[in-house]
């Protein structure tokens, strides 16, 4: 049976469900769980991060190296075109929290290389859905998850954080009290 001739995308068709979310609701935040691969994950995260605001303030938390930096009012564009160089590295290592916050929403990538989303409003899930993420009702199960106390610094992943954290004009701040929102 010849597949394409019967209008079926094969690509489509062999990624289907790849790229998954969850919705939930909790004390009228609604909770956003986003899974798939790593490299398409660290990408869709810059992605969202142009519909969080213009400006948002933005924590960096290096599980790897047990340091953590903030920034207030930091422009979206800046804190994707920085994150961009370093885009892979987070991908093959992972190891790293990114947080862009506003009031209304937080956007973060986790160490693990998920993505969670915090809002006051639902329209996160209207958004996955036309970017063409399967909605789901339980997340997939995860085969392996590094725990965050057994990782180790990676050389170029450290060096390029330090280059984001300078460009984007960052403090360093302490990991345990004033690193997350």
């Amino acid at each position: 049976m010849d597949l394409l001739s019967e209008g079926v995308d094969e690509t489509a068709q062999c990624r289907r469900d790849v790229e998954w979310f969850t919705s939930s609701i909790a004390e009228s935040v609604y909770v956003t769980t986003i899974g798939g691969s790593a490299e398409r994950l660290v990408k869709l995260y810059f992605e969202l991060a142009l519909h969080v605001s213009p400006l948002v303030d933005l924590a960096i938390v290096s599980f790897r190296n047990n340091a953590a930096w903030r920034g207030d009012t930091v422009a979206t564009t800046d804190v994707v075109a920085a994150l961009e160089r370093a885009r892979w590295l987070l991908a093959a290592h992972g190891g790293v929290e990114v947080t862009a916050y506003t009031e209304a929403d937080q956007l973060s990538l986790t160490p693990e290389l998920g993505i969670v989303i915090y809002a006051r409003s639902e329209r996160w899930a209207e958004l996955l859905v036309t970017l063409g993420l399967a909605q789901r009702q339980e997340p997939r199960l995860a085969g392996w998850t590094p725990r965050r106390q057994t990782l180790r610094e990676v050389g170029e992943l450290t060096e390029i954080l330090t280059t984001v954290v300078t460009r984007l004009n960052l403090r360093r701040v302490s990991l345990l009290e004033d690193a997350l929102p």
